[in-house]
Order: structure tokens, then C-alpha cells, then sequence
């Protein structure tokens, strides 16, 4: 079997490589080219505000304050949007970036182990 094709196989049937291929899918749909086609020019700002920010202590409101949006708007059209709540999505990201960031830290103690 060629190592192509031994790519392939990993990348379709392993946990890791169906893992890697959704990763890809979800930061491609969020790219700022992506969002543009889906979401309002005010959800863009605030999901990139969140993806730029989602290590500080955020709220609708605060979010609001920076983007010039009331609170309740936000959370509006958000929902309306995006199909989940503001702080749903913040917790759902940060939850997203630590398991990214396991990930790549678990793969490196690994290939370091292997040496």
C-alpha cells in the first residue's frame, strides 16, 4: 500500500483523522471569508469579537458596549442567527480551543516520547 494511501485511510478511519478533517471543516466555516456568506455584518463582528476575545470575561453586554449594540439586540439577533445563545456559542468556542490546544500539547509529548 502506497503512503498516500495509507494517508487516506488514517485521515477516514481513525478517530484522529475524522477529528482533524471536522477541525478543518469548522475553521474553514468560521474564517472571516465564510462568515461574510452566512451571518449579518453585526453577528460577524461579534463572533469575531468573541474569537479575538474569548480568553477575557464576556457578556452580550460587554460585547455591546464595544460594538456599539444594545445587550438585548445582540442576544436577538444572535439567536436569530446563529441558532444559540451568546453564551452558549462563548462556551462552546472556549471549550473548542482547549481541545485544540490538548490536542496539539498531547501530540507533541508523543512524537517527543517516540524520539
Amino acid at each position: 500500500m502506497s503512503a498516500k494511501r495509507n494517508t487516506d485511510n488514517e485521515l477516514w478511519y481513525t478517530l484522529k483523522g475524522i477529528k482533524q478533517w471536522l477541525i478543518q471543516q469548522l475553521d474553514a466555516i468560521f474564517s472571516d471569508s465564510v462568515l461574510m456568506n452566512f451571518f449579518s455584518g453585526k453577528v460577524r463582528k461579534v463572533i469575531l469579537y468573541i474569537h479575538n476575545r474569548y480568553n477575557e470575561e464576556l457578556t452580550a453586554e460587554t460585547i455591546g458596549r464595544e460594538l456599539s449594540l444594545s445587550g438585548d439586540r445582540i442576544r436577538h439577533l444572535f439567536k436569530e442567527e446563529v441558532g444559540r445563545t451568546v453564551t452558549d456559542y462563548i462556551i462552546w468556542y472556549r471549550m473548542e480551543k482547549v481541545k485544540y490546544s490538548s490536542d496539539k500539547k498531547i501530540t507533541r509529548y508523543t512524537r517527543l516520547r517516540k524520539r
